[in-house]
């Protein structure tokens, strides 16, 4: 029983220490220091790499939410893993080995949609439907890898891509397109019938800059052009942010675009940002700075991104993630890459300081963050290591420096005090029954 005592009282000092590391790191965002950190040196490479090297079966809900977005977390995966590659070629082989895994799990039948691939993995002889979303996310996946392969032939390494793998992610791109063009609103369905969102049209398109990278083809021109030119008919007259949904007039209204499809809201807007920042960077830039003067919230230093504008909320779902005091879990972290990618060293920093005080990080970076799922690490990863694929990063205009918060340092004075009378309590209850038995009663007790 005494050692069971111990053990408990142990187990709960440490839970009573486990958010220390992240409130100790929220006091004061060296911003400038992470802005010149290489992405192999980030907590967030360190999870992946371990997450990547771990057995696989297969995504639960509680680590991506919905089955359709495990293509999405390893999508993103994959995303900071070009990163890292960009910033440092020299672990180039390094790189392919985790993106082997990364395209190993997304073709898996734990992964794809059910019955697509007659539960084999998916190969060039996939059918395709309009399962689009996984499609989309499987070329970009398939992109990456065969870019991060076979630009080390430049320096004498070699292309070491599977010839079945070029066959595949050239028939996902060709059929993405021809459904885009296809399309009067140059939109493909991200599913069976299903509305279609700017947001995922962006992960198409950049498939298709991904794959002219890597062949020299032009495939993504005119698709982009018709996109940018149905986005203009379709922005929010009150903020200039692309509306969630696009109508086809073709096609019977369905689903959710009839309740919200002209509402922009924040998790839509902050993933168009991230991925249009690839292929066109002054759209996304312009698309970021209405969003940022509409939709930016703090309290007390800590916040992100407004899931709904002001006045406009619509409530919260598996796409939106968890909303407190209108402030949304997927919006300020997937705004995290945006404001990288932009140079808003204000709102990264709030963003860091709220992933690290309410995402726990773990003692053990490998570990990641204590309270985030699987989909939420690897949002952070392409987020915090988020950097130009495809031009030189651009300039920071911002102050930089260290972003010193006094709420965050009266958190983590309170928390302390709390944490320190909590463990003496514990402790000095155990040496107050120890000292309250006989020392013979002690001895034939142990």
């Amino acid at each position: 029983m005494r050692t069971i005592g111990l053990g408990l009282r142990a187990l709960l000092t440490a839970l009573l220490v486990l958010p220390l590391p992240g409130l100790v790191s929220a006091v004061s965002i060296d911003v400038d220091g992470e802005w010149r950190e290489l992405p192999s040196d980030t907590r967030e490479f360190a999870f992946a790499r371990r997450h990547l090297h771990q057995e696989f079966d297969g995504y639960g809900p509680t680590e991506v939410f919905a089955s359709a977005f495990g293509v999405v977390a390893l999508s993103h995966f994959a995303a900071g893993l070009m990163n890292v590659y960009v910033a440092e070629p020299a672990r180039r082989d390094e790189v392919l080995e985790l993106l082997d895994e990364v395209v190993r799990r997304a073709k898996s039948p734990k992964v794809a949609p059910s019955g697509l691939a007659d539960h084999r993995s998916v190969d060039a002889s996939v059918r395709l439907d309009d399962h689009n979303l996984y499609f989309s996310h499987l070329a970009v996946i398939l992109g990456v890898r065969r870019l991060v392969a076979c630009d080390g032939a430049r320096h004498d390494r070699g292309c070491t891509m599977d010839p079945g793998e070029d066959r595949l992610q050239t028939r996902l791109v060709n059929h993405l397109r021809e459904r885009t063009l296809a399309s009067p609103l140059h939109h493909a369905p991200s599913y069976p019938d299903s509305d279609m969102w700017p947001a995922d049209q962006s992960v198409t398109l950049l498939a298709f800059r991904l794959h002219d990278e890597a062949f020299g083809t032009r495939l993504m021109d005119e698709p982009l052009a018709g996109y940018l030119a149905t986005m203009e008919e379709h922005t929010d007259p009150a903020t200039q942010l692309f509306h969630s949904a696009v109508i086809d007039p073709t096609m019977p209204l369905v689903s959710a675009a009839a309740d919200y499809a002209t509402t922009p809201r924040g998790c839509a807007a902050t993933w168009t940002q991230l991925y249009l920042g690839q292929i066109a960077p002054d759209v996304a830039r312009a698309q970021y700075t209405h969003y940022r003067a509409h939709m930016s919230t703090d309290i007390l230093g800590f916040g992100g991104f407004r899931e709904w504008p002001s006045g406009r909320a619509r409530g919260m779902d598996a796409d939106s993630g968890p909303i407190v005091f209108g402030v949304g879990m997927a919006a300020t972290g997937l705004g995290l890459g945006p404001a990288r990618l932009f140079g808003d060293v204000d709102r990264y920093a709030t963003i860091r300081r709220t992933a690290l005080t309410f995402g726990l990080p773990s003692w053990i970076p490998s570990h990641g963050y204590v309270t985030a799922p699987v989909l939420g690490e690897a949002i952070l990863f392409h987020g915090r290591t988020a950097r130009p694929w495809f031009a030189a990063t651009p300039a920071v205009h911002a102050a930089r420096g260290s972003q010193l918060s006094l709420a965050s340092l009266a958190l983590l004075v309170g928390y302390a005090t709390l944490a320190a009378m909590g463990i003496r309590r514990l402790w000095a209850r155990r040496g107050c029954q120890g000292a309250s038995e006989p020392r013979g009663a002690r001895r034939s007790r142990d």
